[in-house]
């Protein structure tokens, strides 16, 4: 059985990246990407074969269509018999794989470079090439709802995108969460001798990682540790400088990431609308406490009060004061432990949740070849 994953571009190392990587490595599968940035054509530690060979462009807008033309125009590859499509424009490359049953693993709300207004991709765009752009964005989401039609299985990581994808397409996905990475689960022995709290994500406006270190400059009794890097790294610095209660401990890896959430007293994450929100799964599966808002993905996560506690869908920061201060006296006083991370799924788990989609159509012939 010769298997493909088909993702749009790699950018940045966010979840979705994170598990095309682990779909090709552990199916196994060969994985094509449209393009990728210049450090992962140098240094990828995961083969992939890029449709251009080429960066990806600096402009969001430009990745965006240029991935959309290059999958629509995607020369046939012979001899797969299952292909997993893993990304908004990697779909519409469906025609490549002729003869192979199609999966269509959603990680986000479809689109959301046309369907939400709020997306990070039109900020760089003017009013007036927004305008511009009507035409080619209703086009895509016609070839999208194609695409869509054309996949013999369709699994999304939550139950807000299943939700997002069934109001578009009128299909309702399975859902099988992704899975964490090995290593997160533990024994849960309550250890919070660090008595901080962490907060790991990319450093982009999406993660409102802003509004955490808002709170936490009013909580000098509080301590808030700041993993991960992005576009918004100079500037979350420069808002936190002087504090002596906030400390930015860079990129990590997982042994080093797992160092420091294991002392924690607990997790915080204020990502809007997290489709999933893998780094709050990581926190659940290390017996941690996660503060949260109350949407999206995240409610497939986190049960409140037991596992975490979840806010407003738009949480201010003197909600998130309120909370940190009443959690961390709990936990300190032993007066909430861990429960146990049966909610999510290691990589075995997820692969094989893969499989049986791909067995419950892999015998429907005539569908297969349309």
């Amino acid at each position: 059985m010769k298997t493909a994953v088909v993702y749009d571009f790699l950018q940045v190392r966010g979840g979705a990246e994170q598990l095309s990587r682990l779909m090709a490595r552990r199916l196994p599968a060969d994985l094509y990407v449209h393009s990728a940035s210049r450090d992962e054509l140098e240094q990828s530690a995961t083969p992939f074969l890029s449709l251009t060979g080429n960066p990806t462009s600096t402009s969001s807008v430009r990745r965006a269509l240029s991935a959309w033309r290059g999958f629509e125009f995607m020369a046939k590859r012979s001899g797969y018999s299952h292909v997993v499509f893993s990304g908004h424009y990697a779909p519409m490359a469906w025609h490549a794989f002729p003869g192979a049953s199609r999966l269509l693993y959603l990680h986000a709300p479809p689109l959301p470079f046309v369907l939400d207004p709020n997306d990070e991709s039109r900020s760089d765009m003017s009013l007036v090439k927004r305008l511009a752009a009507l035409p080619a964005m209703n086009l895509l989401l016609e070839r999208y709802r194609r695409a869509a039609g054309k996949m013999h299985a369709v699994v999304a990581n939550s139950r807000f995108v299943a939700d997002a994808f069934q109001r578009l397409t009128g299909r309702q996905p399975t859902v099988v969460h992704p899975p964490v990475r090995d290593g997160f689960f533990r024994e849960a022995d309550n250890d919070v001798s660090g008595g901080y709290w962490l907060s790991w994500a990319r450093h982009e406006p999406v993660k409102r990682i802003d509004r955490i270190i808002e709170a936490f400059l009013q909580m000098p009794e509080q301590r808030l540790v700041i993993a991960g890097a992005g576009g918004c790294t100079s500037s979350l610095r420069a808002q936190a400088e002087g504090a002596g209660n906030i400390q930015f401990i860079g990129e990590l890896d997982r042994e080093e990431l797992l160092q420091w959430i294991r002392p924690a007293l607990g997790a915080v994450h204020f990502s809007r609308s997290e489709p999933y929100g893998l780094a709050i799964a990581e926190a659940v599966a290390a017996g941690k406490f996660v503060i949260a808002p109350d949407e999206g993905g995240v409610r497939d996560i986190v049960e409140q009060g037991v596992s975490g506690a979840l806010l407003d869908s738009d949480p201010s920061p003197s909600q998130l004061i309120a909370s940190v201060r009443e959690w961390a006296w709990r936990i300190e006083q032993g007066l909430w432990r861990p429960s146990a991370a049966s909610q999510v799924n290691c990589a075995a788990d997820f692969l094989a949740a893969l499989q049986r989609e791909f067995v419950a159509v892999s015998g429907k012939n005539g569908e297969r070849q349309s």
